[in-house]
């Protein structure tokens, strides 16, 4: 709820370094248009700011903005869904990144849920998907299908001995322009 606090009519309460940041007032935007309940955004049904803290350049005023994606299934008109979020949160072109992001998001197999989604502002504008899946080989067949570049033998290694205790595996998988090799899984 509090995230609701940066929407256009409250922008005065943030400090003028934050609210002058193009990044910032785009996230109002998204924000006014997800609290109209005629917009498609609407059905968002949550969302969250995540800072870093860069040493080397001793700032943290620029989030990465997340929010929900339950709602969807890859059968889901990803391009509008795509344009009218990711694109317009970001300072940059998103073309190829849409590309590749795709491209995972038409893999989702059955039975595994998109949960997350997200750009990483401060982090040359990534994209970040989060999925969620209920066996450890379903997430390796996807890490497979997407032509991930990792090393699934590892992965494959250390998941097969924490199975017996996990019910829902977690993915991470992050886009500059194609899918990167960096990945994160919880375990759950």
């Amino acid at each position: 709820m509090a995230i609701k606090a940066l929407s256009k009519e409250s922008n005065q309460l943030l400090p003028a370094e934050i609210k002058n940041e193009a990044s910032w007032q785009k996230i109002g935007d998204f924000i006014e248009n997800w609290q109209d309940s005629q917009s498609p955004i609407a059905e968002v049904e949550d969302m969250w700011l995540e800072f870093d803290y860069i040493a080397d350049k001793q700032i943290i005023n620029l989030p990465s903005f997340f929010f929900s994606v339950e709602h969807l299934d890859n059968k889901s008109d990803f391009g509008w869904w795509f344009d009218n979020t990711l694109a317009k949160l970001s300072e940059r072109d998103l073309s190829v990144s849409r590309e590749a992001l795709q491209q995972c998001w038409e893999k989702i197999p059955l039975g595994v849920e998109p949960f997350q989604m997200g750009i990483l502002l401060p982090r040359q504008q990534q994209l970040r998907l989060y999925l969620a899946f209920a066996s450890y080989q379903q997430l390796l067949d996807y890490l497979s299908a997407i032509d991930w570049q990792g090393n699934i033998a590892l992965w494959e290694h250390l998941l097969t001995q924490f199975a017996p205790l996990v019910t829902n595996f977690q993915l991470q998988i992050e886009i500059q322009d194609n899918l990167a090799e960096d990945i994160a899984i919880e375990l759950h």
